[in-house]
């Protein structure tokens, strides 16, 4: 991998596979597949099936459930898949803390094959955690663009009313239905934009970290996340209709 081939590359290129760099290192990405599109959910069974998971255990909450978790399970069922699940009824925002660990607990079954969350943040940094601690696999099905998480190796949660980072594992797969995606809270797609264009510090201060104390810095892969950057920058006049109409929101709150 160089600077020279990365326009060409896609996601596909990238997935489940090692990197031999001009850095010299050896980058690898342990995703199997990414599937984003109209009607993504339901080629759930067949990623299923070609990774021979049956037996389900479903993660979601009250919001993400109603949103496309009943539809996972209905289509999971019609299937004879085997599921069992956890559904975080909560009055307010669900917190990764101790309770939701114990939550999760009391409810899994041993015998599952892979985890699949419904959901966005919390409920993906709960499920990868928890993959990594029971050591199973687990699929994303994201509910909202608010978070440049998905794919990370660590997930946040709050220990003793502290909040910390905690080592875990990206998802096997990850399946982003458009139409799900789009009728996203605009406060959740903004988070998300924001999540990116952030990025735009830490890879000024991995070069300075590099000039400054010679911390290990990576031409290409600077370059991979400035890409994504800038693509995501491109695209913010397509919120303009949707930013004029949350402003109208808060403007009508504060009156």
């Amino acid at each position: 991998m160089s600077l020279d081939n990365i326009a060409q590359l896609t996601i596909d290129d990238l997935l489940n596979k090692e990197f031999e760099c001009q850095c010299g290192k050896l980058h690898s990405v342990s995703i199997g597949r990414v599937i984003i599109g109209e009607n993504a959910v339901s080629k759930l069974p067949d990623v299923l099936k070609s990774f021979n998971y049956n037996r389900i255990f479903m993660v979601a909450d009250n919001n993400t459930y109603r949103v496309a978790g009943k539809n996972v399970e209905n289509i999971l069922l019609s299937l004879d898949f085997a599921l069992s699940s956890v559904i975080y009824q909560r009055g307010s925002v669900l917190v990764p803390d101790e309770r939701a660990i114990g939550q999760f607990m009391l409810n899994y079954n041993r015998n599952t094959d892979v985890i699949v969350a419904v959901g966005l943040g919390v409920i993906n940094d709960i499920s990868k955690y928890m993959g990594f601690i029971l050591g199973v696999p687990y699929i994303i099905i994201a509910t909202a663009p608010s978070t440049d998480g998905y794919t990370s190796d660590c997930s946040a949660f709050i220990i003793n009313n502290t909040k910390i980072s905690i080592p875990s594992s990206p998802p096997k797969v990850i399946i982003g239905d458009i139409e799900i995606l789009k009728n996203a809270p605009m406060e959740m797609i903004l988070s998300g934009l924001g999540d990116m264009v952030g990025k735009y510090s830490p890879l000024r201060d991995s070069k300075i970290g590099y000039i400054v104390t010679d911390e290990y810095y990576c031409e290409v892969i600077r370059k991979i996340v400035e890409t994504s950057v800038t693509k995501c920058v491109q695209g913010v006049q397509g919120l303009k209709a949707g930013m004029k109409k949350i402003t109208l929101y808060f403007h009508i709150e504060l009156l």
